[in-house]
């Protein structure tokens, strides 16, 4: 006897969790709701699936993909105003599927490293980013150590805005706001190194 023919691949099946996870966030998404969302029993889904666990790590993959066309977007002709920007962007537009990647499955950043921050940049831009067109000369301690304070403050503003804790109802506000705190930044730890 020949096994059952897939009702569904399992492209369609990560394509209706990222439709649950974006409406309804990753604690909606399961076995159960798939089928719904797919108009079908729980069956199928099961005969693709080996584990959620393949759904989640498709789910972060077109997360991420979806993060980075928010980010990739030229809001100034600064490349790092503009990944600060279309992340809280990212996070004020697809709270649910920010919440996902940067609250409920975060893999930690190991800070500590030099040069780890600037790798997971360069990860995520597809490209080395272009410190000394921006920044002119800095020692790769003292850029470390700005783009960690902009981190944490781009996370915490991001946070914040997918939350609702903040509400800002265009992208210019968002811009000047990140703006301001990269100079405020920048110039902390250029004097910072003058002493």
């Amino acid at each position: 006897m020949m096994p059952p023919k897939k009702k569904f691949d399992l492209n369609q099946i990560v394509n209706a969790a990222f439709k649950i996870l974006k409406r309804d966030g990753f604690a909606a998404i399961t076995a159960r709701s798939i089928a719904a969302e797919l108009g079908s029993s729980t069956t199928p889904i099961y005969w693709v699936l080996e584990s959620m666990d393949k759904v989640e790590d498709a789910l972060r993959l077109k997360t991420m993909e979806l993060m980075a066309e928010y980010q990739s977007r030229k809001y100034t002709d600064n490349v790092f105003i503009n990944l600060a920007v279309g992340y809280v962007e990212f996070a004020r537009q697809e709270p649910n599927l920010f919440r996902f990647m940067a609250i409920e499955r975060q893999k930690p950043l190991a800070i500590r490293e030099e040069g780890a921050v600037e790798e997971a940049l360069t990860r995520q831009l597809g490209f080395k980013p272009p410190v000394r067109s921006v920044f002119g000369e800095i020692d790769q301690k003292s850029m470390d150590e700005l783009t960690l304070m902009s981190l944490i403050f781009n996370y915490g503003l991001a946070v914040a805005v997918a939350t609702n804790m903040l509400k800002f109802d265009t992208e210019e506000e968002i811009m000047n706001l990140v703006t301001k705190a990269g100079s405020a930044f920048y110039m902390q730890q250029m004097t910072m190194n003058k002493k």
